[in-house]
């Protein structure tokens, strides 16, 4: 940590109010992946797509923590009961981890 920077800490609703600033995370949150007509780039061809583009947004926002990435993708419009296959939930909220090079807080 930088000399005289600030550790912010937030807490999942204040999160979730910043991410609900970002329309694709949105659209995706609320579930729509497969729309045609908007203008968030959320037309995915399989669900799975969708899936890990939303574990891209939450890795972001939750600064690539694996378990609220999880809880938070549960609560989401996303949210299936394939998603409980602990196997198929693991592997997206890693490879989504993995691909995030930066986080929210990383601003702060």
């Amino acid at each position: 940590m930088r000399k005289g920077a600030k550790t912010i800490h937030f807490d999942n609703t204040e999160l979730l109010n910043v991410a609900m600033k970002d329309n694709k995370f949105i659209s995706l949150w609320f579930g729509n992946w497969e729309s045609n007509s908007d203008s968030f780039n959320t037309n995915y061809s399989t669900q799975s797509e969708a899936d890990l583009a939303l574990c891209y947004k939450l890795a972001f926002y939750w600064e690539k923590d694996f378990k609220a990435v999880g809880q938070m993708f549960q609560r989401s419009g996303l949210y299936h009961k394939k998603w409980d296959e602990l196997r198929c939930k693991n592997k997206i909220i890693e490879k989504a981890i993995e691909g995030t090079i930066s986080t929210y807080k990383d601003g702060f």
